[in-house]
């Protein structure tokens, strides 16, 4: 792949000052400012080293994909930390330091209703050979995750949640808003959202939404023009959108901007005709975006670190995904495959600098969707459309990468698609909807891996997706 110049790329040394300024304590401070986290204030001795805060604090409830952070009243023994430092039941997983704070990743989600006691077993000694006193031990519980949509998906869409066991019975509206709810994104904590509304005069705005606390917040007020496509960071510290400017010309502030919810402030990052973006996407790390330009006929990936940006041919003009360890990039472009063109899959090194295409598609007869990697990258999700499924797409799950293939839906006179995995790996929500009905309505799945089995969640609703 080589770089092309076609987007201006604004305030480059802006971008590279706001990422080393965030980091992980910017997290903490956007969870207690915006939506408050507790700490656990833990008893001290003055002359030892203390433990400001953790989060979780003691007796929280958690999500399964939360980082555990404890926060040390000066430095300490890294290692030592690290190594007499434990969950129960176990966890394995990475650390990272930002001064005197430790924070823990797991490896894989926790259990969800479980609760874990983390510790450390053996003296922390600071630079000084203070120990900390007392002794670190605490607990937390993990929640189950809840589903979240739009509904009803014909009229003044709302967001609403349903918590387990998953049923419309068990489910409830977070927003009122006067206008429609068109577009909403979730932190990866699942401590706060993110959507876009419409008023009925025409106007766009961003809101953040607890939806434990019901506490709503008016993030930018989009004023003539049109905001869409909101995507909230991994780590949760900046919202991603597309501006598309009311007049509509170049050089307007449309294109691509960010939004620091640490402070309210916002950048434009790419200028562009936004209407004719697709929808961008954060890799895992936090350092890349990228999103699909139909006038361009290619694939925006955007290093937020370097300042540099690479293009992946695409016709189609449809964003894909990114693998959950953000180095891979996944979407669906047209080819010619015998005497039709039919939809294939590409996968992306984008370290490598290479595209290779998934499936050998040279005597196929399969149209693809955009696939969707599990969080364990396990499995693939897309969409499948040859002689025998209709006029829409069917639903394959396909092991990876050695690619073995297990039907999900086989119901011709419906389409399937918008999948979305559990945080687990274990289940995924699907839209389903009929064929050539001009009045049929959206309804979302769940489907569990284990027993193969799929039960609806809820009737005329849409863009489904799990709130951990």
């Amino acid at each position: 792949m080589k770089n092309q110049p076609v987007l201006k790329i604004e305030n480059p040394t802006f971008l590279k000052l706001l990422y080393l300024a965030i980091g992980i304590t910017a997290g903490i401070v956007l969870s207690m400012l915006i939506f408050p986290e507790r700490s656990a204030e833990k008893d001290s001795v003055p002359s030892g080293i203390q433990v400001h805060s953790t989060i979780p604090a003691e007796g929280d409830w958690a999500a399964s994909t939360t980082p555990v952070s404890i926060a040390f009243s000066q430095d300490v023994d890294r290692e030592a930390v690290e190594n007499s430092f434990h969950m129960e039941p176990a966890a394995s997983g990475e650390f990272s330091w930002n001064g005197s704070m430790l924070t823990f990743f797991p490896a894989a989600p926790l259990i969800e209703d479980e609760t874990y006691r983390v510790i450390l077993d053996s003296p922390v000694h600071s630079s000084e050979g203070q120990l900390l006193s007392p002794s670190l031990d605490f607990s937390f519980n993990v929640r189950t995750a809840k589903i979240i949509f739009l509904h009803p998906s014909d009229t003044h869409s709302q967001l609403w949640i349903s918590e387990k066991p998953y049923s419309p019975d068990n489910a409830r509206q977070l927003t009122s808003q006067e206008g429609a709810v068109i577009d909403y994104t979730a932190a990866k904590d699942g401590s706060f959202l993110v959507y876009q509304t419409r008023s009925p005069e025409g106007i766009d705005s961003l809101w953040s939404l607890s939806p434990y606390s019901g506490d709503e917040k008016m993030l930018l007020d989009c004023g003539s023009d049109t905001c869409r496509f909101p995507v909230l960071s991994p780590d949760g510290n900046l919202l991603a959108f597309f501006r598309i400017s009311s007049n509509n010309t170049p050089g307007a502030d449309g294109g691509l901007w960010l939004l620091n919810l640490a402070n309210g402030t916002s950048t434009l990052l790419v200028a562009g005709e936004a209407d004719l973006w697709d929808e961008p996407s954060w890799s895992s790390d936090n350092s890349k975006l990228a999103f699909a330009d139909t006038t361009i006929q290619g694939i925006y990936i955007l290093d937020l670190l370097s300042d540099q940006h690479e293009i992946l041919p695409s016709s189609m003009g449809i964003s894909g995904n990114w693998s959950p360890d953000g180095t891979i990039y996944m979407f669906s472009d047209l080819a010619m495959t015998g005497s039709q063109p039919l939809g294939v899959i590409y996968q992306a090194d984008i370290e490598g600098k290479s595209i290779k295409q998934l499936f050998d598609t040279e005597d196929s007869i399969n149209s693809y969707t955009v696939p969707v990697l599990s969080p364990d990258s396990r499995w693939l999700l897309t969409g499948v459309h040859n002689n025998s499924t209709g006029p829409g797409y069917q639903l394959v799950l396909y092991s990876f990468p050695d690619l073995i293939s297990r039907q999900i839906t086989s119901e011709p006179e419906f389409t399937f698609g918008a999948a979305v995995w559990h945080p687990s790996s274990n289940s995924f929500l699907f839209q389903k909807i009929e064929n050539l009905n001009p009045d049929a309505v959206p309804s979302i799945w769940l489907h569990n891996l284990e027993s193969g089995t799929a039960v609806q969640i809820i009737e005329n609703a849409y863009l489904p997706d799990w709130l951990p």
